[in-house]
């Protein structure tokens, strides 16, 4: 807190407003001098007084006035006679400003290639670096599961490599994404048909996203909001997905329109708003899921 004193002078007159303890003391008053009151409170029979030394100006030096008297036993304040006003001192030469400071050099990058974020985005791993990918947590991002890019064949890809009760993610992408189409080729190596996979878009947070759910018999639209889930749309598979085949599966969102894709083609779409623009995320539930040519375009 800053407390801000502030004496004001008129035609020479110093005014001082000084309370004596349970009543209105003397307002003093002295030509061409600086009044000095202080406040004190007697005890006993002397009650409260009000002594009064004069002192010089704030800025010249003056001599020291008497005391004041003190009050009786009514308590009454009386003020001593004020000193000499001691002459006013000229004011010091304007000092000269300080010089600039030179500027602060510019921090150093981070290590590693930077994730574009831009659309279109495509990340086929095969430069070995899951850069761009927050990876290995659960919806709590606790660490749940390990994803890795390993080798199938000639390829790389991103798999999801200990099969977890609860989903494991792998996040990336730009929150700024509205319309969004993101397809990926997905192959369950092994845990069908108990395997989830999950592709997601709009995701703002682990309780806020729109999803495309995939099992072995069919897949789901599916949008959550603060943690509440909605069904938009289902397509059931003629014939069952396996284990260690590849699958081209999507899920855009354009608007309130949201659709899937299986093998590129249309399969699914129905109508949701509440989610309007996020990142993606891939997930895998109960079983070892390896993901390839993950590719986000504008529908």
């Amino acid at each position: 807190m800053r407390i801000v004193e502030r004496r004001f002078r008129a035609n020479s007159l110093a005014w001082t407003l000084a309370w004596a303890t349970g009543a209105l003391g003397a307002v003093a008053c002295a030509n061409g001098v600086d009044a000095g009151q202080r406040e004190v409170t007697g005890s006993g029979s002397s009650g409260a007084f009000l002594t009064s030394g004069a002192g010089g100006s704030l800025d010249g030096t003056g001599s020291a006035g008497t005391a004041g008297s003190t009050g009786g036993n009514t308590g009454m304040a009386t003020t001593g006679t004020g000193g000499e006003a001691g002459a006013r001192a000229s004011g010091g030469a304007s000092g000269s400003g300080g010089s600039g400071g030179s500027p602060g050099s510019a921090g150093s990058g981070g290590s590693g290639p930077a994730a574009s974020t831009q659309l279109p985005f495509h990340d086929d791993f095969e430069d070995g670096d899951p850069n761009g990918w927050m990876a290995s947590i659960d919806a709590e991002q606790m660490p749940l599961g390990k994803w890795s890019i390993v080798a199938d064949g000639a390829t790389k890809v991103y798999e999801e490599q200990q099969a977890t009760s609860d989903p494991s993610w792998a996040v990336g992408g730009d929150y700024r994404w509205t319309d969004q189409h993101l397809e990926a080729k997905v192959k369950v190596v092994s845990g069908f048909p108990d395997t989830l996979v999950m592709l997601v878009v709009r995701f703002t947070s682990f309780k806020t996203y729109c999803f495309l759910e995939v099992r072995s018999n069919q897949m789901k639209i599916r949008v959550k909001v603060d943690g509440s889930t909605t069904d938009v749309g289902t397509y059931k598979f003629p014939t069952a997905l396996v284990d260690g085949t590849w699958y081209t599966v999507g899920i855009s969102a354009k608007g309130s329109t949201i659709a899937a894709y299986f093998a590129g083609a249309q399969v699914a779409m129905g109508s949701n708003s509440s989610v309007t623009a996020g990142g993606i995320a891939l997930t895998a539930t109960d079983g070892v899921v390896a993901f390839d040519d993950v590719a986000v375009t504008a529908p």
